[in-house]
């Protein structure tokens, strides 16, 4: 395609593009010539399909308990590639359990209520057993093996697999994950294990916001009434909300969500030092 006019051009048996891990980035350089210009670059050729499983969709009112497949299956060049992706998850998942301390959990949690269904794809690990927070392990595996996941929170790591990844990217988080709880475990005597603490109500939200406030030590905020948001990312959930009563605990969590890494937002004081409540 050139200035809009458009044209076609055939390639006798292509050598094929893959992406990384399934074979070579096979490219072709090209040169289009015009009367007054010339344009030049590479292409690859591949060919990708989105294919319908049989009997996963048919029986919508069934669905997914009786999903024993996934409904769609990617196939990269005639290749079921996502298959290596599910196989690389769940040997992840089997390795890192077997280190001991750590839960990579998966689908066994789905009970068709609280918990819907799990994207298996999702490498997520449950940290605190071994002394220390998911934020922890994701400062560790960034800064001293040079592994970026997706994130870590207060007690979670997260981690995306990928048909771009290989068996020696996972071999490398693994052995990552021993050596951190070998070299920085510690004592989870004084680990949290409380993630959400459940919000006590004292005021309309859009009372609290628009009302007259004042600012205090976050220390001296106990009792009163909290007139912004105070969010702990990840995940990004807020810990406080207008209208929220400050509890003793609560002051405990942001403390240690901060001693430990994580980002603090939503409130006026970037630092969090000080909160704002109702007059």
């Amino acid at each position: 395609i050139y200035h809009g006019q458009q044209t076609s051009i055939t390639v006798q048996n292509p050598a094929l593009w893959w992406c990384n891990g399934q074979g070579e980035q096979a490219l072709y350089t090209y040169r289009v010539y015009t009367s007054s210009d010339e344009k030049c670059g590479a292409t690859g050729f591949r060919k990708v399909e989105l294919v319908m499983n049989t009997g996963t969709w048919d029986e919508p009112e069934y669905y997914p308990k009786t999903r024993s497949a996934a409904p769609i299956t990617l196939r990269l060049n005639g290749r079921e590639i996502f298959a290596k992706t599910v196989e690389m998850a769940e040997y992840a998942r089997s390795e890192i359990n077997g280190i001991g301390g750590y839960y990579a959990y998966s689908k066994e949690l789905v009970n068709g209520d609280s918990i819907y269904d799990f994207d298996i794809s999702k490498l997520s690990v449950y940290t605190l057993p071994i002394g220390l927070a998911g934020i922890e392990v994701y400062d560790l595996l960034r800064d001293e093996y040079d592994i970026q996941i997706e994130f870590g929170d207060i007690g979670n790591i997260l981690a995306y697999i990928s048909v771009g990844d290989r068996e020696r990217d996972i071999e490398r988080l693994i052995s990552a994950l021993a050596e951190i709880k070998r070299r920085f475990g510690r004592s989870g005597a004084d680990m949290l294990t409380q993630e959400y603490i459940s919000p006590v109500v004292a005021d309309t939200p859009r009372r609290a916001f628009y009302a007259d406030k004042i600012s205090l030590p976050l220390e001296e905020s106990a009792g009163r009434i909290c007139t912004e948001f105070v969010m702990c990312y990840p995940p990004g959930i807020p810990i406080l909300a207008p209208g929220e009563l400050i509890t003793e605990d609560i002051i405990k969590y942001i403390k240690y969500a901060k001693e430990k890494g994580c980002q603090m937002t939503g409130t006026e004081d970037i630092n969090l030092e000080r909160l704002n409540v109702l007059a």
